[in-house]
């Protein structure tokens, strides 16, 4: 396995001696391609995928939820999950997860639970996304009128 290894090695370095390629020009041209390989890395570091939850807002019977894509590249499948609990005696319990399709670069889409929500009293909210920081807060339940605090 070594003589492998070593031996196209041998044979380069045989042929930069004798004239085929002078050994400057290879390490110059090395030291250019590490340059423009590093630049890439920088390019692939600022086009992270990265998602916020701008907007987390009540409504009649279902919660709206605002995501936008902050980061440098469009996203397809950016699942999200949504948990509403509280409400006099605990009796609401909703835990639901969807997904959107498709949020292009710099692009927001708005979503809505699909479960209604229905009780009174105060709630407990969260919602997590793929790629973003996890939203918490708290709002009342009126019937069917959710107001986030």
């Amino acid at each position: 396995m070594q003589f492998l290894i070593k031996k196209p090695f041998i044979i380069f370095i045989n042929f930069c001696k004798h004239g085929g390629i002078k050994l400057k020009k290879i390490i110059t041209i090395l030291a250019v391609g590490v340059f423009i390989l590093a630049g890439y890395g920088v390019v692939a570091d600022n086009a992270k995928i990265k998602t916020e939850i701008v907007e987390v807002n009540g409504g009649i019977g279902h919660l709206n939820i605002v995501i936008e894509n902050t980061g440098g590249i469009a996203i397809e499948n950016l699942e999200y999950q949504v948990s509403i609990q509280g409400g006099i005696l605990n009796n609401i319990d909703i835990k639901e997860s969807s997904n959107i399709n498709f949020l292009g670069m710099q692009s927001s889409e708005k979503s809505k639970t699909s479960k209604i929500v229905f009780g009174f009293g105060k709630i407990d909210i969260s919602v997590d996304a793929d790629y973003a920081e996890s939203w918490s807060g708290q709002g009342l339940v009126f019937g069917p009128f959710i107001l986030v605090t």
